[in-house]
């Protein structure tokens, strides 16, 4: 059984892969419209979804909801102020914990699946 975040490492990879998307070798970060964006797998909790490792250079975050089997993205901008500091990559990049409602994403249809 993989980790949340051995998980979300392989999906990215397979998603970005199948669907020719750019990805940064070292981060979670996919390249979708011409935008960066952090990537998660993530678990509905209370209405809620996570991006553990949102990072401060891309615009918001892509998630795949295994239980609902779908992408959604949450885009945000740059304004990264509301939301905790998990860490700051050795480029001095912050990652940030994102939370924000299932209500508040939207559903990306296009891509293909792993």
């Amino acid at each position: 059984m993989l980790t949340a975040n051995n998980q979300s490492i392989e999906f990215c990879r397979q998603l970005s892969k199948i669907n020719n998307l750019k990805k940064e070798s070292r981060r979670n970060v996919i390249e979708y419209n011409g935008e960066l964006y952090s990537f998660s797998v993530s678990k509905v909790k209370n209405g809620m979804v996570e991006c553990r490792q949102c990072y401060g250079d891309t615009v918001g975050f892509i998630t795949f909801v295994p239980s609902m089997n779908r992408v959604y993205a949450h885009r945000i901008g740059h304004d990264y102020s509301r939301f905790s500091v998990t860490r700051v990559t050795s480029n001095g990049i912050k990652a940030f914990n994102v939370n924000q409602h299932i209500n508040m994403l939207t559903p990306i249809t296009n891509l293909q699946l792993p």
